[in-house]
C-alpha cells in the first residue's frame, strides 16, 4: 500500500490518495507545478491550496424526506385499469345495456345467478344431497311398501353432491388457472363440460320423476310394522316434501316470472317511448315539415320569370272561378262579360316591372279571391266594377205605369 501526494497544476489542489492495488502499467511524471496560474479576465490568480469539501455521512433516521413523486412519474400505461366486477358496477352496467324494462330484468336475473350470491347458494343446497344419502342409508331397510324410496334417496343425494361439488370445481379450477398461467387457455374445452354436465341433468330428471312415481304410489302409507305396506314416517315424509317443495319450487318460479312479464308492459305502457321510436316520430315530423315547406310559396318572387307566373296562377284561378261567382252573387252580367272585365284589370298593370309591386299585388288578389268564393259570400266591392246608368224615374202616374214601376 503506497501514499503520495497529487498536485494539480499551479498547486491549486493537492490530495493525499492511497494505492491498494499496485498497478503493472508504466506511469508518467506529473508536471512541474507552475507558481500561478494566468487568466486572460484580468482576475487575481489563485494562490495557495484549497482545501477538499467535508465528508458527509448518511443517516437515514436525520435525512429530510423529499416530496412524493409526481403523477407522471408513477403513471404506468402497462398496468390494466382497476376491476371492475364489483356487484354495483355489474348493476350499472346491465343497466345502461339494457333495452327495455323486460330486458332489464332478465339481465339481472342472470347477473344475480352468476355472483357469490349463487354459489352460497350452492354451497346450501349441498345440505339437501348430503341428508338425502344420511337418510337413504340410514332407512334403507325401512320402507318394505316401495322398497325403491330408500334407494332413490341415496342414489339421487350422490349424484346431486357430485353435480354440486363439480359446479364449485369450475369456477375454482379456472380462478387458479389464470393466477398461475395468466389466462384460462388450457381448461377443459366448454363442449365436453357440456357434455358431462348434461348427461348429469339427464338422469337426474329421468331419476327425479323416477321416484315421484315411487313417493307418490304409496301415498298415505301405515306406519304400522305389521302391516305389509309399512314404510317408515321419517323416511317417506321426508321424501314426499322433497318431490312436493320441486314442484312448489317451480309454481313460485312461473308466478314471479309472470308477474315480472306483466310488470314489465305495464311499465312499457306507462312510461315515454324508446329512442328507436322517438327517432322514428321525428323523422315522420321531418318529412311532414318538409311537404309543407315544399307546399309553401316563398312571398316575394326572386325573379322576373316567377313573377309573371304567379300572375298566370292568379289569372287562372280567377278565371275558373268567375261561373261560381256569377252564379253565387246572381250577377247581372254573363260569364264571358266577367271574364273580359277580368282581363282589363290584369292588362291595366301590365306596365309595372317592380318584382315587390307586382307580388303585392298578387297577394291581394289572392286575398280577394279567398275572401270571394270561401270565407265571407256576401257582394262587397265586386258589384263596384258595373256601375250601369240608372234612369231617373218618372213622376207622373202614366208613366210609372208605362215603364212597368205601378
Amino acid at each position: 500500500m503506497n501514499n503520495r501526494d497529487v498536485s494539480t497544476p499551479g498547486g491549486i489542489m493537492s490530495t493525499t490518495t492511497t494505492d491498494t492495488t499496485q498497478l503493472n502499467t508504466p506511469t508518467t511524471p506529473l508536471p512541474p507545478p507552475s507558481p500561478t496560474v494566468t487568466t486572460t479576465d484580468g482576475i487575481t490568480p489563485l494562490e495557495g491550496h484549497m482545501h477538499p469539501p467535508p465528508q458527509t455521512f448518511y443517516n437515514p433516521n436525520t435525512m429530510p424526506f423529499s416530496p412524493p413523486p409526481s403523477y407522471d412519474e408513477c403513471l404506468n400505461m402497462n398496468v390494466p385499469p382497476p376491476s371492475y366486477d364489483s356487484l354495483f358496477g355489474r348493476v350499472r352496467e346491465v343497466q345502461r345495456t339494457s333495452s327495455n324494462v323486460a330486458d332489464f330484468v332478465k339481465n339481472i336475473v342472470i347477473l344475480f345467478l352468476g355472483t357469490i350470491g349463487c354459489t352460497v347458494m350452492i354451497g346450501v343446497t349441498i345440505v339437501i344431497p348430503v341428508f338425502m344419502i344420511i337418510v337413504g342409508s340410514l332407512k334403507i331397510n325401512e320402507c318394505p311398501a316401495e322398497p325403491f324410496i330408500p334407494i332413490y334417496l341415496v342414489v339421487g343425494g350422490t349424484f346431486g353432491v357430485v353435480k354440486v361439488l363439480l359446479s364449485l370445481q369450475g369456477p375454482i379450477n379456472r380462478q387458479l388457472r389464470d393466477e398461475e398461467n395468466g389466462s384460462g387457455d388450457n381448461q377443459i374445452p366448454w363442449h365436453r363440460r357440456l357434455q358431462f354436465s348434461g348427461s348429469i341433468n339427464f338422469f337426474l330428471a329421468v331419476w327425479f320423476i323416477l321416484g315421484c312415481v315411487w313417493v307418490y304410489r304409496i301415498y298415505r302409507p301405515s306406519y304400522d310394522h305389521s302391516s305389509w305396506k309399512y314404510c317408515d314416517f321419517s323416511l317417506y315424509q321426508f321424501a314426499f316434501w322433497l318431490v312436493t317443495s320441486v314442484y312448489i319450487a317451480l309454481g313460485l318460479l312461473v308466478s314471479c316470472m309472470c308477474g315480472l312479464s306483466v310488470t314489465a308492459v305495464l311499465m312499457s305502457h306507462s312510461r315515454p317511448r324508446s329512442t328507436g321510436d322517438q327517432l322514428i316520430r321525428a323523422k315522420m315530423a321531418s318529412k311532414v315539415v318538409r311537404s309543407t315547406v315544399r307546399q309553401v310559396k316563398p312571398i316575394l318572387s326572386v325573379d322576373q320569370g316567377e313573377a309573371r307566373k304567379r300572375v298566370l296562377n292568379l289569372y287562372k284561378a280567377w278565371y275558373r272561378q268567375i261561373p261560381y261567382i256569377v252564379m253565387d252573387y246572381d250577377l247581372p252580367k254573363s260569364t264571358n262579360d266577367c271574364r273580359q272585365k277580368l282581363r282589363e284589370l290584369f292588362e291595366n298593370n301590365r306596365n309595372v316591372k317592380d318584382i315587390r309591386i307586382i307580388d303585392m299585388l298578387v297577394i291581394k288578389g289572392q286575398m280577394e279571391l279567398k275572401e270571394t268564393v270561401e270565407i265571407w259570400k256576401q257582394k262587397h266591392g265586386l258589384m263596384a266594377l258595373w256601375q250601369d246608368t240608372v234612369e231617373p224615374r218618372p213622376k207622373d202616374f202614366l208613366s210609372k205605369f208605362l215603364d212597368g214601376h205601378e
